[in-house]
């Protein structure tokens, strides 16, 4: 797997230095300690929406190799020093529990599952020109993507989306996914933005906040997302702009950890065709 720990990231030098006391940021020790993987990845098992069948997460198609060679190991969180491009290469082949992906490799650990609509596999999502490309061809089809090593309880989480497609789509951003329920951002290529929590208990998704935002690019153009789950807060930022920090209703505060990942979503219109260049997670 080809990792770049800092460079799809120095946008966060801006928003550090422009939203620190509202993202809340803090330093602290430099070595991330996430939580320890789970055992088996959790999957989402019941929809509210009557799918064609119960999701499965299914590992992601790739059309590259396996890399021979180790990921490399930041030595600092990404959200320390963000301009810091150096890097040291590590024996281990332990999936990192921080960093950045630009899907130029392996995807091994990763998978997929549509939430509802029809899963098209290779032909839906698979990676190209270092980038994970998604065509969705049918109406009302949602597909999730999971990074499934780690669980994480506070999370930061961001990406990048080239539309090349249709305008009515969503992408989203997901935290603390487990057989529980998890969060969920999304943001429309119609300038719409929502977060929304999925109950697997009441089987049904919940509205958390909602809104519009201008500094969504609209079009075939590129967004940068990031999303953070610190605590009994979810905060939203579009191309380092602060659009809301949500505090999440006490009904839902017992999902608290989980895997992460992100979304692309169809409506009426079709096909959704939209590259998510790379896909960072970090310590917040």
């Amino acid at each position: 797997m080809h990792t770049s720990p800092y460079k799809p990231f120095l946008w966060l030098a801006v928003l550090v230095l422009s939203v620190s006391l509202a993202c809340g940021l803090r330093s602290g020790d430099p070595s991330p300690t996430p939580a320890p993987p789970p055992t088996d990845a959790p999957t989402p098992t019941d929809t509210p929406i009557q799918p064609t069948e119960a999701p499965t997460q299914t590992p992601l198609p790739t059309s590259t190799p396996v890399p021979t060679d180790p990921p490399p190991t930041p030595t600092a969180g990404l959200q320390l020093d963000p301009t810091d491009t150096q890097a040291v290469s590590t024996e281990s082949t332990e999936p990192e529990a921080y960093y950045v992906e630009e899907f130029e490799d392996s995807l091994e650990n990763y998978s997929y599952f549509v939430f509802t609509g029809v899963d098209r596999g290779s032909d839906m999502v698979f990676t190209q020109d270092g980038a994970l490309s998604f065509n969705i061809a049918d109406e009302e089809t949602w597909v999730y993507v999971t990074y499934d090593p780690w669980v994480y309880g506070d999370v930061r989480i961001g990406l990048s989306a080239e539309n090349r497609g249709v305008n009515s789509q969503r992408v989203s951003l997901v935290c603390r996914l487990s057989d529980d329920g998890w969060f969920e951002f999304n943001i429309g290529g119609d300038g719409l933005w929502e977060v929304w929590v999925y109950d697997d208990f009441a089987d049904n998704f919940f509205l958390i906040g909602n809104g519009g935002s201008t500094d969504i690019n609209l079009g075939k153009d590129t967004n940068i997302y990031v999303a953070e789950c610190i605590g009994n807060e979810l905060t939203l930022y579009i191309n380092s702009v602060l659009v809301r920090t949500l505090t999440i209703p006490n009904d839902y505060r017992f999902l608290d950890e989980g895997e992460v990942g992100f979304a692309v979503s169809s409506f009426e219109a079709i096909p959704v065709v939209l590259d998510i260049g790379w896909f960072g997670i970090e310590a917040p």
